[in-house]
């Protein structure tokens, strides 16, 4: 239902829809067959028709197809080249002649419906009979009848095109012919065209048109009363014409796309030849061509003056255009069509706007006729979206790029810079084509990482997290969940576990960082007894769950069942040293008085110290897993991960809480009672843990606080994990990750030791990577440890920012003072010893004086310890540090002239 009429109601789906198509998407019929026509019922029901007698139907707007059961009195594979409907009921199908099983051809058929497509009913040939059988004029009269075209004016009057041969010359004959009684009778209404095959009949107000092979080219003027014949064997191959409004259309054939503006009297070729199988017109210059026997599609902006490419995203061959749904779908071969928008044959603008708060920007889109938008924002992390927020992760500039792509072109906006000098959401999104709950991440190294999906899926990532292809595996994985995943300490040998999907499931290996994957054999478990008691490989329901690895040495808990009894258990943890190869028991029967799943276990970093956790139970060896007790309290819960720090140190997170031991279980206790679903190690004394209400907290003293850290995150999450400077949140098809600058708070200080007027800074801060000074004369340092020389006498205010990439800390000194002047002949006497002091203690020998003094201890923070006044002719005073703590401390000596003697002591 192509044409003109159309154009305005397409341009204003496509720009106040809230949908987007990227360019030429396809979709797959799974039917293999070639498709030939497409026919718009309603605004969400069409039918498309296709070789080997397909018919197919959608409801949904194209989101679906359904194939077309029909029941034929003949098993002939007709190819069905034209559809076409009179309204949401009434439809009709043209096939072509077709060999039966003998290899002999048959005549074609018409079918015709009257349930919108559901059933369809032949046309008897007798209806096109005039009754003469007169082979010039009856198709009764000859053979291999063929229908190739159809048109539905309204409910009463159809045209279609049908030819035949004399069976005694082979001559064939071949006609337009009108049913104006919805079908049941049909009359010649045109002159015969013989030879040629009519592929479109098409009408609009005032002019209808039949165009075909061998330059076939009839019109009429009066609905088919009669034809004029224009045909002329230059025009070639005619193979759809899209009539406009009056005496104008649209032509596709062998010399490309034509033009006619007087009913086809005079046609005005293309200036550019490419074989056209078929044309979309979108107005009155631009035109969509497809041609070829390739993938060539090609749009003009001038009537076909000039074409350029419009194929992005196409992958098959195409034959047929048309408009359903907002869309424009070309169908094609092997079952395959594919669509993009109306406006994607336009050139694409690509613009945008945001607002910001602190480091969460929302961006709006300004782009114009686009498929696809693709923002890159500049720290790493590209998405397709069309009106994406973005939380950036850490300080900065960057620099965002817009990319608008339809099937013509693919154009990037001019690039904007956003500043974040503010770190409020701490969680940054990733794009992943997942399509399932994402399980398990396991580093291999800082730029490297193996992410496991719940049904078959692996990604891998080679730059720090940034982006995840997806690996391939066998589509038989997609019916197994997974456990556990873990790789041996040379990051290259891997393994998967596998507990649920099958009879008996599997561990999966790799042996070059997860590129590929094979499943193990699943007798490399057994021990060659063939006993079900302690032999896997003859066990019923074998489940593979938690993994372990310490340096190459892995190992594995499993449980199967008896194949006689289901509720008879057995299970052991195994261990292979050869990547897999052998394994063997390490353990003693785990299910001799345990029955549920097991779902963690983890090595100390020596190896010799295990813990395996399960439902209110946890197991642990002491000698390397060769040998294992168990633990069982209700209290504990059931533990769903374990991170140990050392070997009597650990943390569990479980439905009872978070619970730790220090003395590797002899005892525990619960940090938290709130229900844990994982929990990981940051650095220093700080955790991750998130939470079965989908909240996620941190906290800095090893579990005893916490606090939230939620800011930006997603609504569902299953894991978390470390990979190089990030933690990642795994989520429903979806990957999130902040920066371990956001846990790993700055913390600023510093020390200070002034020789004269030049003070050198030792920086003393934390988890810093960037420094600001401000020495309060004015001068300023990025320096670690800056050396600062002062211009003169008097007191500062020092401060230092230290900075990560995502907080700031500061820490001021408000009163350093730097005095150098010389008290002379007087402050030449003034000495104090012993300097430096092992115990703290000092004498301030102030020489021979009659004058007052008032003395002042400080430390090099600027606080002051002690002061007293010393009175005319004391000439010594005691200075006792012994309660301070070894360092720097500053003596100064003042007799309120403006000119104090500064004495720099050392504690020891």
């Amino acid at each position: 239902m192509k044409g003109f009429a159309h154009f305005v109601l397409i341009v204003t789906l496509f720009f106040f829809s809230s949908s987007t198509y990227a360019q030429w998407i396809p979709y797959d019929t799974g039917t293999g067959k070639t498709l030939m026509k497409l026919y718009p019922i309603s605004s969400q029901e069409a039918m498309l028709s296709g070789k080997d007698t397909l018919l197919m139907k959608t409801t949904d707007g194209g989101a679906s197809w359904a194939q077309v059961q029909l029941t034929l009195p003949q098993k002939i594979p007709y190819d069905f080249m034209d559809i076409a409907f009179s309204d949401q009921l009434n439809g009709y199908v043209a096939g072509t002649k077709a060999k039966d099983l003998s290899g002999t051809y048959q005549n074609g058929t018409m079918l015709h419906t009257t349930d919108g497509g559901n059933t369809w009913s032949p046309v008897p040939l007798n209806a096109f009979s005039d009754g003469s059988s007169n082979i010039t004029t009856d198709p009764l009269a000859g053979e291999k009848a063929n229908f190739s075209s159809v048109v539905a004016l309204n409910n009463d009057t159809i045209f279609t095109s049908l030819s035949w041969s004399d069976p005694a010359s082979g001559t064939t004959y071949g006609y337009i012919f009108r049913s104006t009684d919805a079908g049941v009778s049909w009359q010649i209404t045109s002159p015969n065209f013989g030879r040629s095959t009519i592929n479109r009949i098409a009408f609009n107000d005032s002019r209808g048109y039949a165009i075909g092979s061998l330059g076939a080219f009839l019109t009429t003027t009066n609905r088919g009363d009669s034809w004029n014949d224009l045909s002329s064997s230059s025009l070639g191959s005619l193979n759809d014409i899209i009539p406009a409004l009056g005496d104008t259309a649209v032509i596709a054939g062998q010399y490309g796309v034509s033009t006619t503006v007087d009913g086809g009297t005079t046609i005005v070729p293309s200036d550019s030849v490419i074989y056209a199988f078929d044309a979309f017109v979108l107005n009155d210059t631009t035109f969509l061509s497809i041609g070829g026997r390739d993938t060539k599609t090609a749009r003009t902006l001038d009537k076909g003056k000039t074409w350029q490419s419009a194929n992005i995203g196409q992958n098959t061959t195409l034959f047929h255009l048309d408009e359903f749904a907002g869309k424009v779908w070309a169908l094609g071969s092997n079952g395959i069509m594919e669509h993009i928008g109306p406006n994607e044959i336009l050139d694409p603008k690509a613009d945008f706007t945001y607002t910001q708060t602190d480091n969460q920007y929302a961006f709006t889109n300004q782009a114009e006729n686009f498929g696809t938008l693709t923002w890159d924002f500049g720290d790493g992390v590209v998405m397709d979206a069309i009106d994406p927020t973005h939380a950036y992760p850490a300080f900065g500039v960057y620099d965002v790029t817009l990319t608008a792509t339809n099937a013509v072109a693919s154009v990037t906006s001019a690039v904007q810079s956003v500043s974040v000098d503010n770190i409020t959401n701490l969680w940054t999104q990733v794009p992943i084509n997942s399509n399932t709950h994402l399980a398990k991440l396991v580093q291999l190294n800082d730029r490297s990482a193996v992410l496991l999906g719940l049904k078959g899926e692996i990604f891998r990532s080679t730059d720090g997290g940034l982006t995840w292809p997806k690996v391939a595996v066998g589509d038989t994985l997609s019916s197994y969940t997974p456990m556990d995943m873990k790789f041996e300490a040379d990051s290259t040998h891997g393994y998967i576990s596998y507990y649920f999907g099958g009879n008996k499931n599997f561990i999966i290996t790799t042996a070059d960082s997860g590129k590929t994957w094979s499943p193990l054999p699943l007798s490399n478990f057994s021990d060659g007894t063939g006993n079900y008691l302690t032999d896997l490989s003859v066990g019923a329901n074998v489940k593979f769950m938690p993994l372990a690895t310490v340096g190459d040495t892995v190992y594995t808990a499993a449980r199967w069942t008896n194949p006689a009894n289901s509720q008879e258990y057995h299970g052991f943890i195994f261990k292979s040293t050869d990547h897999g190869t052998t394994w063997t028991k390490t353990s003693d029967d785990l299910y001799s008085s345990y029955t549920s799943y097991l779902f963690a276990m983890e090595f100390s970093a020596d190896g010799k110290t295990g813990y395996l956790g399960g439902s209110k139970t946890i197991w642990k060896t002491n000698d390397y897993g060769k040998t294992w007790t168990m633990t069982a309290d209700a209290n504990m819960g059931v533990i769903s991960d374990i991170l140990v720090i050392n070997p009597d140190t650990l943390y569990m997170s479980s439905s009872a809480g978070m619970v730790t031991s220090t003395d590797g279980m002899s005892t525990y206790k619960l940090l938290s009672t709130s229900v844990l679903t994982d929990m990981i190690w940051v650095g220093d004394s700080t955790l991750l843990a998130g939470k079965i209400d989908q909240m996620i907290q941190t906290s800095n003293d090893w579990g005893s606080n916490w606090q939230s850290a939620d800011a930006g995150r997603p609504t569902y999450f299953y894991e978390l994990a470390n990979f190089g400077d990030k933690v990642f949140i795994l989520s429903n098809s979806a990957l999130y990750f902040s920066l371990k600058d956001n846990f790993l708070r700055p913390k600023a200080n510093f020390e200070m030791l002034a020789d004269g007027k030049q003070v050198t800074f030792t920086n003393t801060s934390t988890n810093a990577i960037s420094y600001e000074w401000d020495f309060g004369d004015q001068s300023t340092s990025t320096e670690v440890d800056p050396i600062h020389d002062y211009a003169y006498d008097g007191t500062y205010h020092v401060s230092l920012v230290a900075s990560n990439r995502t907080a700031r800390d500061t820490f001021k000194v408000d009163n350093m003072i730097i005095d150098t002047a010389v008290d002379s002949p007087l402050a030449d006497q003034m000495n104090v010893y012993p300097n430096p002091s092992s115990d703290g203690r000092f004498v301030l020998n102030l020489g021979t004086s009659d004058k007052t003094y008032e003395v002042s201890v400080m430390n090099l923070t600027g606080a002051t310890i002690l002061k007293k006044e010393v009175p005319s002719g004391e000439n010594n005073l005691a200075v006792s540090l012994s309660t301070q703590p070894a360092g720097i401390y500053l003596l100064q000596v003042s007799d309120h002239s403006g000119h104090p003697k500064t004495f720099k002591l050392i504690r020891r």
